[in-house]
């Protein structure tokens, strides 16, 4: 047998291999990219969904003006409590980058001061309510496009 026939045919196994290692490797990385995606996706949109609904219980708490503030504040602490938000925010620092995580806490934070203001008996006529729920707004606004530019979602789509 030659040899220039044996090192063209083990050249010709190696390549063969070693295209095939690396269209597999590629395959993976990006079968992975698709699953981070996935799973910053379902997060992100439920703890919208949970940060949503605090929100609007904040609201409908502040605009009841019949029952006492004990019972408002009561009212506060359970829903914040079961609505999960600060729960998915935990799940959100283990999957979501750094630019999302910074304005998950300043949501966070406008969320806290929000929730403090209707606690502290704040009713939806006052201005203090209105201003930390303005805040609010604003910080959950920048994180939806945040998160949106993460997922590679345009504007408006």
């Amino acid at each position: 047998m030659d040899w220039g026939t044996l090192v063209g045919t083990g050249l010709g196994a190696l390549l063969g291999v070693g295209s095939t290692l690396a269209v597999d490797r590629a395959r993976s990385r990006r079968d992975k990219e698709v699953r981070d995606e996935q799973l910053r996706r379902q997060v992100y949109g439920e703890y919208l969904i949970a940060l949503s609904r605090t929100r609007s219980e904040l609201r409908d708490i502040a605009h009841n003006m019949q029952d006492s503030p004990e019972d408002r504040a009561r009212q506060v602490r359970d829903r914040v409590r079961e609505n999960g938000a600060y729960e998915l925010r935990h799940q959100l620092q283990l999957c979501a980058p750094t630019e999302v995580l910074a304005l998950v806490d300043r949501v966070h934070a406008a969320l806290r001061d929000f929730r403090d203001q209707v606690l502290n008996g704040a009713t939806s006529q006052d201005e203090t309510y209105r201003t930390k729920r303005a805040s609010y707004e604003a910080a959950a606004r920048d994180l939806r496009e945040a998160m949106r530019r993460d997922l590679g979602i345009a504007p408006g789509d």
